[in-house]
């Protein structure tokens, strides 16, 4: 749960050694741009919530292999 951190940047490697990870909670950050392969390792991740950001353009292929994100 990282939310309400005034987070600005994230790199690719943050989440990936968390490959357990189920829900992640990046809401009221500041985050303007997330990298491509930030979830690469996020296999197990059901939920995501990225709300009350500054988010306005994802790579194309950031949610690949998030088979199983529900939310």
């Amino acid at each position: 749960n990282l939310f309400k951190n005034n987070l600005t940047v994230l790199s690719g490697q943050t989440f990936s050694n968390l490959i357990s990870l189920l829900h992640l909670d990046l809401s009221k950050n500041k985050l303007a741009s997330l990298p491509g392969d930030i979830f690469v390792n996020q296999t197990k991740l059901v939920k995501l919530v990225l709300s009350f950001n500054y988010l306005t353009v994802l790579p194309d292929q950031i949610f690949a292999g998030l088979s199983v994100l529900r939310e």
